[in-house]
């Protein structure tokens, strides 16, 4: 708040937080491989966040709804520094 105590909800639109999580991948590992990897992460995250939201609902019942919070997952590349 401001020093005169003013406050401000501001909701925005279109800005989407991003996650990075380390990936090790397997020198075995194929493309295949990283799709199933980044499917299964981007459900473990919603259905964390669902529960988040919602949490007298049951896992199970959370895990076979159509997923809200991410909008998509992909693998980068990144330098350490």
């Amino acid at each position: 708040s401001t020093p005169a105590g003013q406050t401000v909800c501001l909701h925005l639109h279109k800005i989407l937080p991003y996650l990075y999580i380390k990936y090790s991948r397997s020198p075995e590992a194929n493309e295949l491989d990283d799709n199933i990897f980044l499917g299964k992460i981007a459900h473990s995250i919603d259905v964390a966040l669902h529960l988040s939201q919602k949490p007298t609902q049951s896992v199970e019942k959370v895990a076979t709804l159509k997923s809200r919070f991410i909008h998509s997952c992909a693998l980068v590349r990144g330098l350490p520094f």
